[in-house]
């Protein structure tokens, strides 16, 4: 059995929380999502616990058992929540009071933003940290630091049951291999020497997909990019913190709408991200994107730029990927971002 340690500062400073709220608390409800959903209720809750100091109940989700956060705080249970006399569900703008003497237990819902701001650094590092490896993964991608590194996401679903019978209703989560080539064709235009896509997929081929991709290249962009992705045992259900980790290294990223990738751009080292701003739905298709997101993060700032995929096929010296500062950190590929710099809110397309 693999034993867990954890720093005896980090467990008196959790037991210290706790009975400094003792007679309130803050956990979350289980959304029935995927890792990325998951994340988003937990950081919902953690962010009241950050803010306010109340004691965070957590509550495990597939996967957590293999990050800090599922051994730093105690568990919700049928048994904590009988300490409790009164439950507040949160909405934006709810009053919480920490002075309360009526044992409250404080919930967060999927769906209701507390007003978590993804702007505090502070936070953003410890909730980082909080969702770190307990163990190292071997198997997390070693990213070039001599080429330009590219991760690209492409959600097919796999076999999903779920993902099978959404990729119409929520087309921006399911975007079109199009779109990841026009994505990839407008990195390349403003790139000079070697880069290497690293392709992050449920796709159970992944093979396939890297192929289709590669021959939409130029002749000169052909003999500049590499592809790596997983030759064999590729899933839905596989790989997902190994790919979750390895795709925060890369320096740029191209991803569909979905909160596993969100959090990679958030937490990760992406000096630009490209998404899918406006879809919509194809019947027995995958998402027609008519509109590409581009943000780019560069000097402490973030800078956002929606762009018409037919005028992409005209020009592609997009202003936005003109910025001094991003020219000048797009020539070393080794750059790390400092800082990073996000907007208080999340997406409203997710």
């Amino acid at each position: 059995m693999t034993r867990i340690l954890i720093p005896i500062w980090l467990l008196l400073f959790c037991v210290y929380m706790f009975f400094l709220n003792a007679n309130n608390a803050v956990t979350y409800t289980l959304n029935g999502g995927r890792f990325g959903d998951n994340l988003i209720s937990c950081s919902q809750a953690y962010w009241i616990h950050y803010t306010y100091g109340l004691p965070l109940l957590f509550q495990p989700f597939t996967y957590s058992e293999q990050l800090h956060i599922h051994y730093q705080y105690p568990h919700f249970n049928e048994q904590e929540r009988k300490k409790f006399n009164k439950f507040v569900y949160i909405k934006p703008n709810t009053p919480i009071n920490t002075d309360n003497q009526k044992s409250t237990l404080y919930i967060t819902t999927f769906k209701q933003d507390p007003g978590v701001d993804w702007s505090n650094q502070q936070f953003l590092q410890t909730f980082k940290q909080a969702i770190s490896l307990v163990q190292k993964d071997s198997n997390i991608q070693q990213i070039s630091s001599t080429t330009h590194s590219i991760a690209m996401h492409i959600r097919r679903g796999g076999s999903f049951a779920y993902d099978k019978k959404m990729h119409t209703v929520v087309p921006q989560q399911f975007p079109s291999l199009e779109f990841y080539s026009q994505s990839l064709q407008l990195l390349l235009h403003h790139l000079d020497g070697i880069c290497t896509v690293y392709l992050f997929t449920d796709d159970s081929h992944p093979k396939s997909l890297a192929k289709q991709l590669y021959k939409t290249l130029s002749a000169p962009d052909k003999k500049r990019v590499t592809f790596i992705y997983r030759k064999k045992n590729n899933s839905h259900a596989a790989n997902v913190l190994t790919d979750f980790f390895s795709m925060m290294h890369c320096k740029y990223l191209i991803r569909p709408c979905s909160h596993f990738s969100l959090f990679v751009e958030q937490l990760g080292n992406a000096i630009v991200s490209i998404y899918p701003a406006k879809t919509y739905a194809i019947k027995k298709g995958w998402g027609y994107v008519t509109h590409m997101g581009i943000t780019i993060f560069v000097e402490g700032a973030s800078y956002e730029q929606i762009v018409h995929i037919e005028n992409l096929k005209t020009n592609k010296n997009i202003s936005i990927l003109q910025n001094n500062e991003l020219k000048s950190a797009m020539h070393h590929a080794h750059y790390h971002i400092k800082n990073k710099q996000l907007k208080p809110n999340l997406p409203p397309c997710y």
